[in-house]
């Protein structure tokens, strides 16, 4: 009985469990602009969210190991705040 118990919390918790939606913007190299192509589909994929379930919306920069780390660091940032400027125009 108790092994019963605990599977049905098990599977209380994963059916109320959050969704996690992830949405990935691609530069070119060595640009923090964001492509009008991934504005498109930046712009398709926040038209596809139920808003009123959103809680947080998490921006982080990436880029490859090409640059010295603080190039790196500020070309990430820069890109991290190209997405996020994009928020006024969607």
């Amino acid at each position: 009985m108790s092994k019963f118990i605990v599977f049905l919390c098990l599977i209380s918790q994963i059916s109320i469990a959050q969704e996690i939606t992830k949405h990935v913007v691609y530069f070119e190299t060595d640009q923090y602009e964001v492509p009008e192509t991934e504005i498109n589909r930046l712009l398709l994929f926040t038209q596809n969210l139920d808003t009123k379930f959103v809680k947080k919306v998490e921006i982080y920069g990436f880029c490859d190991d090409r640059g010295t780390d603080q190039y790196n660091l500020i070309l990430s940032q820069n890109r991290t705040m190209g997405v996020k400027e994009l928020k006024e125009h969607i």
